[in-house]
C-alpha cells in the first residue's frame, strides 16, 4: 500500500481561459498535488535523501505551470 502525500493550494500566475482578455491578463490559479509515494524508508531513518525533495517539486510544477498558455483548465490538470 502506498501513502499519500498531498500539497495544497499552489499559487502560480499563468495565462489562462478562452476569451481575449484572458490571454492577455495572467490570472492566479490554486492547485492541490495528491502524490502516491512509499513513505515507510524516510518514516524510519528520519533520513531527507529518502523523502521527496518538495522544494524541487513545487518548484517544477510552478515552472510548469507559469510557462503554459493552456485554455482549459481541464487541459492544465
Amino acid at each position: 500500500m502506498q501513502d499519500i502525500i498531498y500539497m495544497k493550494d499552489l499559487r502560480v500566475q499563468t495565462i489562462i481561459g478562452i476569451f481575449g482578455w484572458e490571454r492577455e491578463v495572467r490570472q492566479e490559479v490554486s492547485i492541490d498535488l495528491e502524490m502516491e509515494f512509499d513513505c515507510k524508508r524516510a518514516a524510519k531513518t528520519d533520513a531527507i535523501e529518502a523523502t521527496i525533495d518538495y522544494q524541487k517539486l513545487t518548484k517544477g510544477n510552478d515552472k510548469y505551470v507559469e510557462e503554459s498558455e493552456f485554455k482549459l483548465q481541464e487541459h492544465l490538470a
